[in-house]
């Protein structure tokens, strides 16, 4: 599918004429990296980002963890979607967090990376016990960018960690319903102090619907081409 940007008066966001390839559900959208505005811009123009913090910022990514990182304009729904391109640091010993919701204590909705080099997405329910669990096999997220996709399917008791150029596309039946408490979806940034690791992020995207593989596809097709062609960076 070729990536498009319109301006016209038939796309989300009217000022901005912004059209992604996966609409339904989107509830935000943000290129991050360069500065502080443009990182907190949700190019959706459905919610509002904030930044949280003082992350650093780079040409194309924003290096986020304990300093800071991107609460985007979404509290976490039953069924959902959370997208990130990412890219680790020298060492994940500290357990950086990808995405997701959590506040101090209060395990929700995450994505973290374990000092075994392996992405782990984690669910619970309302007595705060694990009750969905997947995760990667070990591989080198230090050098190379990736894209990965964790959704949740509350209807269906399914929760899926995808990252295409890994070829990893893994899931994970429970028995609801989880936890839902009222936080926003955070990128990069976690509430306890157990997962302070740093790590380099240029794109998040939020939607209130689990994602088919197929429009996982498509959205990570767009942003693969967008992020090679204006911050030469390869998802």
């Amino acid at each position: 599918m070729n990536p498009v940007i319109k301006v016209e008066s038939d796309v989300v966001g009217s000022a901005v004429g912004f059209s992604g390839p996966v609409l339904d559900g989107l509830k935000g959208f943000h290129w991050i990296g360069d500065n502080s505005s443009k990182t907190a811009k949700d190019f959706s123009e459905v919610g509002v980002g904030v930044i949280n913090g003082a992350p650093s910022y780079s040409a194309g990514y924003a290096t986020f963890g304990p300093a800071g990182g991107l609460d985007l304009d979404m509290i976490d729904t039953a069924s959902m979607t959370m997208a990130v391109a990412f890219r680790g640091e020298s060492t994940w010993a500290d357990k950086p967090v990808v995405v997701g919701a959590r506040t101090v204590n209060v395990p929700m909705n995450l994505v973290y990376i374990s000092n075994l080099d392996k992405l782990i997405y984690r669910i619970y329910d309302a007595a705060n016990s694990l009750v969905g669990v997947t995760t990667s096999p070990a591989f080198s997220g230090n050098t190379n960018w990736n894209m990965l996709f964790a959704s949740v399917d509350d209807v269906a008791g399914q929760i899926r960690l995808y990252i295409p150029a890994q070829s990893i596309n893994l899931t994970a039946s429970y028995t609801g319903p989880r936890k839902i408490i009222e936080s926003k979806i955070n990128a990069g940034k976690d509430g306890a102090a157990a997962f302070v690791g740093q790590i380099k992020q240029a794109h998040a995207a939020v939607w209130s619907r689990a994602l088919s593989v197929g429009e996982m596809d498509e959205h990570y097709e767009y942003v693969q081409a967008k992020l090679s062609a204006l911050a030469s960076i390869d998802v």
